[in-house]
């Protein structure tokens, strides 16, 4: 079994910074259109997928951090 596409993996191939990659990824328009598709083409072609076991970590956390507001 192959081990899975990382975001580094695809910022090495991109030749920019893995941070890059998940904006991108995310479309933000922080990053300019070409890019975004060049980083997205990459990562197709590389077979990445997201892992979901992050995404719902992720998620989780999300909601626990709006939720920690205390006001005083």
């Amino acid at each position: 079994m192959n081990p899975r596409v990382t975001l580094r993996d695809i910022a090495q191939a991109a030749g920019v910074h893995y941070s890059t990659v998940s904006i991108a990824l995310r479309d933000h328009p922080r990053i300019s259109a070409p890019v975004r598709r060049k980083i997205k083409a990459i990562a197709q072609r590389m077979g990445y997928t997201p892992d979901p076991a992050l995404a719902a970590l992720n998620a989780y956390r999300k909601t626990k951090q709006i939720g920690s507001f205390v006001l005083r």
